[in-house]
């Protein structure tokens, strides 16, 4: 009985309590306001946390080569910065520009939150880094990985370069440098010095000289004086007897070979013998022996060239015409028979050369020569060159011919009188002369040749219808 009274006692005390305190609005309207305020806060709360919590996109990886710039496209985007400079800068709104090779990873904003990218550059290359150019040559070099590359050299004066083509200017090394960004590479040219393979040289006429150069090419060659040596690709062909200088040039630099031509064939003036001499000749149907003079002429080198027949003079020497001794009208038909080999040789060019000497005077003109003057006209044969024999010449044997031995030439006086010609108003008396036959198979019996002597300059020369003659009685073979 005493519990159940005590439970009751503390019942009303407790009601009392509750109902004296705040707590007491639990249980009443108060209470109800409460439970909702404190619902309102829980669901803001959770609002709150929500709006703290950002996106963040990481984008594919970039690869820029040195030099080059690319803006980031992405919706919104700003406040870009780089993790390293160095090896890629960005501008806040997200403009790349690679400077050397490495990564680096781009961050900033977008629309969708954060924005993050990594950046690789990679290293840069050059297609040759040691190259020897020669002077006047060209190396085209490549830069890779890379953009906006820039080139210089160290030394424009050895190798200049526009856009990797290196030209080499002169003798001596450079560096050539692409630049790209931060970075750059290099390539280091070699020009060798410019010689040429000999620097002198002595030839004979009529033979060739073949020069090399190293160290350059797209070479220039020329010849101080034409007259005495021609020159192309560095082959010298003898023209004269002289000096000239062979020049190879190669981007304006300069070798050269002081060359000189010697003439192995050295003429001085034939010696000229006389003699009398007795023959068989037919006076009136019956044998008669008659005296005549008998020339003969020894030449010490035998000429090759119209230069040789002008050191020969032609004029009459000691001989008068009151003992027929006239040295010069001998030695034209001598040097006539010179011309003729030349010719046979294949020398043509010379050949014709030497008998316009002989054919050419003061009186009578190239023109007036005509078809005389053409060694070819006379001895071509179907349209092909035949070869006179060597027997015009004592002592000379076909093919094996040695200019340099003496050769001997035997003429006589002509029983023919002298003829008249007036050239230009000038009277010219044409002489014979008629070839001693003994030993010369390829010539046939009383062959006369005309000569005349010009009184302009003193000299003998032929007569063409007198050449036509000694052309046409000389055998071909």
């Amino acid at each position: 009985m005493k519990k159940r009274i005590s439970v009751v006692i503390f019942s009303i005390l407790l009601s009392f309590i509750l109902a004296a305190s705040p707590a007491a609005s639990v249980f009443g309207p108060q209470a109800t306001i409460t439970a909702e305020a404190k619902k309102k806060a829980k669901k803001s709360k959770k609002k709150t946390k929500k709006a703290k919590k950002v996106k963040s996109k990481k984008a594919k990886g970039i690869t820029l080569v040195a030099g080059a710039t690319k803006k980031i496209s992405v919706k919104g985007g700003k406040n870009f910065k780089s993790s390293n400079k160095n090896v890629v800068s960005v501008t806040k709104k997200g403009v790349l520009t690679a400077n050397k090779p490495g990564t680096a990873t781009i961050t900033g904003k977008c629309s969708s939150g954060n924005y993050s990218v990594k950046v690789t550059v990679p290293d840069m290359n050059i297609n040759e880094t040691m190259a020897q150019v020669f002077l006047g040559e060209s190396l085209q070099l490549n830069a890779g990985n890379a953009a906006n590359v820039k080139w210089s050299s160290s030394n424009d004066q050895v190798a200049s370069v526009n856009n990797g083509l290196v030209t080499a200017v002169g003798v001596g090394s450079a560096v050539i440098t692409a630049s790209a960004g931060k970075t750059s590479v290099s390539c280091t040219v070699s020009v060798p010095q410019f010689t040429i393979s000999q620097t002198a040289a002595t030839i004979n006429y009529g033979q060739t000289l073949t020069l090399t150069v190293s160290g350059a090419s797209n070479v220039t060659w020329s010849s101080s004086n034409e007259a005495i040596a021609t020159v192309s690709g560095g082959v010298v062909k003898s023209v004269d007897d002289g000096s000239a200088v062979i020049t190879a040039t190669a981007a304006g630099y300069s070798v050269s070979c002081n060359l000189t031509i010697v003439d192995p064939v050295v003429i001085r003036q034939p010696a000229i013998s006389y003699k009398t001499v007795t023959r068989e000749a037919t006076r009136n149907g019956k044998p008669v022996y008659e005296e005549i003079n008998q020339t003969t002429i020894t030449f010490n080198g035998l000429p090759q060239r119209a230069k040789h027949m002008k050191k020969i003079d032609r004029s009459n020497g000691k001989g008068s015409e009151a003992d027929g001794k006239q040295d010069g009208k001998y030695l034209t038909v001598a040097c006539a028979l010179a011309a003729m080999t030349a010719y046979s040789e294949g020398r043509d060019a010379e050949g014709q050369a030497m008998m316009n000497e002989l054919l050419v005077s003061p009186h009578i003109s190239r023109a007036s020569v005509g078809g005389a003057g053409n060694l070819t006209y006379y001895f071509g044969y179907d349209n092909k060159k035949e070869k006179l024999p060597w027997a015009f010449f004592e002592g000379s044997k076909p093919y094996n011919y040695n200019h340099k031995q003496p050769i001997t030439v035997v003429m006589e006086e002509s029983p023919y009188a002298p003829q008249k010609s007036t050239i230009y108003g000038v009277e010219l008396s044409i002489e014979q002369i008629l070839f001693h036959t003994d030993n010369h198979p390829c010539l046939k019996n009383n062959l006369t040749v005309q000569v005349y002597r010009d009184p302009s300059d003193g000299q003998w020369y032929l007569w063409p219808s007198g050449f036509n003659s000694l052309l046409s009685t000389a055998s071909i073979y």
